[in-house]
């Protein structure tokens, strides 16, 4: 199971991050974000590491202008997050970019609106809210039973360290869930992570043969 941290825009902490080796990074380029990371640009387009891939977070962003972000920063995934069809998608994926396509949930979220994006790299089930992301609530997990597609998936959505053994759980039960995205509940501010608590999250998932 590997780990995303996202939201980060302080240098000082993303340094810090990094040393843990989560699996993703993720930088927000939407303008509206508390955590969006234009404080931190010069450091992100420079950042380059081997151990953790760097992910950008966008909002129904103009395609030639996510292009051009994509090469100046050198991103290695796009994160969607807003209501991107599906010819705008597979546009971007025959650009050859790595696609996280994000779904917001609630108990009447429907499944089958996920069949037309099999072609993406993850998709991401996040909780529907007042803002595209970044809202620290938990939707229900059980909404996941009716998910019957072939593309692994990354679990959000106010995951906090009280969480780990539930994670622990469902992982055996969802074969395809690859990766958990952590925000919102282990920062100190928007866009500074409390480095203490994303270190135990991270140390207990790998501690744990099944996660």
């Amino acid at each position: 199971m590997k780990i995303k941290v996202c939201g980060l825009n302080n240098v000082a902490n993303v340094k810090e991050v990094v040393q843990l080796q989560p699996g993703f990074i993720g930088f927000i380029f939407y303008d509206k974000s508390s955590r969006n990371c234009s404080v931190a640009s010069n450091f992100v387009r420079d950042l380059k590491v081997d151990t953790t891939k760097k992910v950008g977070v966008f909002v129904s962003e103009p395609k030639d202008k996510l292009l051009r972000t994509v090469n100046d920063f050198g991103l290695d995934y796009v994160q969607l997050h807003g209501g991107e069809s599906v010819d705008y998608c597979r546009a971007l994926k025959t650009a050859g970019l790595r696609i996280i396509k994000v779904f917001s949930v609630d108990n009447s979220f429907d499944m089958n609106d996920t069949n037309a994006f099999q072609f993406c790299d993850y998709l991401l089930f996040d909780t529907k809210g007042k803002k595209p992301g970044g809202n620290g609530k938990q939707f229900n997990w059980e909404v996941l039973n009716k998910y019957k597609g072939a593309v692994p998936f990354i679990l959000s959505g106010g995951l906090e360290l009280k969480h780990l053994s539930s994670l622990q759980e469902i992982s055996q039960s969802y074969p395809l869930l690859s990766v958990l995205d952590i925000n919102s509940k282990f920062e100190i501010k928007p866009g500074l992570k409390n480095i203490d608590l994303v270190g135990e999250f991270i140390n207990g998932i790998n501690m744990n043969k099944h996660v």
